[in-house]
């Protein structure tokens, strides 16, 4: 990413467009209700810290469950507790069946993309399709990957939790579930009263 901060300097880099649902975010029974879910039908969390392709090795063969990204921007404040880090989930993702389970997601459509599209944050300002989302994401820098196998639960019990922690993070990463995110068509742009 570095490269890429200085190759790119003085240039617009596009935001990333992130709606935090305050409601669901607020909602503490939400939050005990899937966490609990989680906790039944998983084995817990695992996290590869600072993922690359490389951390194919480390996610289990055959194993379904939940998975996500959370990309750790290069900002921290040092407290009297120790060291404060920002994490933003930017993707939710589920494998529900095992002939397409977590690891074989992420050999197949992520593996690829982490960390190998950080241009795309100056090149291309509308991200209208699944691949740009995935580059634009997966290309944030410092980012983490949590799985959780859930080889007990149904394929409709692994649905049914990845949509309700879309619809609690709203990632920006994740359009099925997610808060409507509206757009201005500058090209028509003109004046509202004449």
């Amino acid at each position: 990413m570095r490269k890429y901060l200085s190759r790119y300097k003085g240039k617009r880099c596009f935001p990333l467009e992130h709606l935090m649902p305050v409601d669901n975010l607020n909602d503490r029974e939400y939050w005990i209700t899937l966490n609990d879910d989680i906790k039944k039908f998983g084995d817990g969390w695992e996290v590869i810290e600072n993922v690359s392709g490389g951390s194919v090795s480390i996610i289990p063969d055959n194993a379904i469950g939940l998975y996500f990204f959370i990309w750790m921007p290069e900002v921290e404040f040092n407290t009297s507790k120790g060291k404060f880090e920002f994490g933003n989930v930017v993707y939710i993702g589920s494998s529900s069946t095992k002939n397409n389970g977590i690891k074989k997601r992420f050999i197949s459509d992520y593996q690829s993309l982490i960390g190998n599209h950080y241009d795309i944050h100056w090149t291309t300002k509308t991200l209208d399709d699944r691949d740009k989302r995935l580059k634009k994401v997966l290309s944030l820098g410092r980012l983490h990957y949590f799985f959780n196998v859930m080889n007990e639960a149904s394929e409709r019990q692994i649905l049914d939790m990845e949509e309700r922690m879309i619809k609690l993070f709203n990632p920006p990463g994740n359009t099925q579930y997610a808060i409507l995110r509206a757009t201005l068509d500058k090209i028509n742009e003109r004046p509202a009263f004449n």
